[in-house]
């Protein structure tokens, strides 16, 4: 299969992950990917041709069981990837992901599966998102929701990030925010949702689009 497939089905896969999401708009995808919706309507036609989703003009596209599949195997092979990156080869978690992308397309299940032996069959990856077990299982944290959807005087456990860029994983890593961090939502901005936190003592803005990738638990 074509790592351009792969990488397709992967996206699709993590899109419909937040927040439940069934349909993946062909906007949502062409952000994703970084490439343009014509692009993203091409590869659309042949992944229904082959099988792998169904199109729905002007809503968007569903994974078939069999898409679905592949789209879960790769993002284990991901996460797992990611995990070994973090825990082994101590690379910061804003580092691994780039370097996951390229790991995860030469690796055999079989690999994938002596890695998540030797790391002791992790449940979670180093920004928090779920790990797929070989079957598809995915492990799951009750009660979690959206930052965004926290109200003032909140105290939260961050529980993950989900499709944040290397430089606002950087940038969280500077001022030692990481999975598990504890925070106060101090203030929600009208304006713009704005949300503003107490963490590690110091005062820290999360924009409503960080806010909508970022999972907390509410104490």
């Amino acid at each position: 299969m074509k790592i351009s497939t792969q990488n397709y089905l992967k996206a699709i896969y993590q899109l419909s992950e937040l927040e439940d999401k069934s349909i993946v708009k062909v906007v949502d995808l062409s952000k994703k990917l970084n490439v343009s919706m014509a692009s993203v309507s091409e590869m659309a036609k042949r992944l229904e041709q082959d099988g792998y989703v169904k199109n729905t003009p002007y809503k968007g596209l569903v994974l078939t069981k069999k898409g679905s599949h592949i789209g879960c195997n790769m993002v284990r092979h991901h996460r797992i990837w990611e995990t070994y990156l973090f825990r082994v080869l101590e690379f910061t978690w804003d580092e691994v992901h780039d370097e996951a992308e390229l790991l995860e397309h030469a690796s055999s299940n079989k690999v994938i599966e002596k890695l998540e032996i030797l790391m002791g069959y992790p449940k979670f990856d180093p920004h928090g998102n779920p790990i797929p077990d070989k079957d598809g299982v995915i492990p799951t944290i009750s009660n979690e929701m959206l930052l965004s959807s926290c109200q003032k005087g909140d105290c939260c456990s961050i529980v993950r990030f989900v499709d944040l860029d290397n430089t606002y994983l950087h940038f969280l890593n500077k001022h030692n925010v990481a999975v598990h961090s504890s925070l106060r939502i101090d203030d929600i901005l009208e304006f713009d949702g704005t949300v503003v936190c107490c963490i590690n003592n110091h005062t820290l803005h999360f924009s409503n689009y960080a806010a909508n990738h970022i999972y907390v638990v509410v104490s």
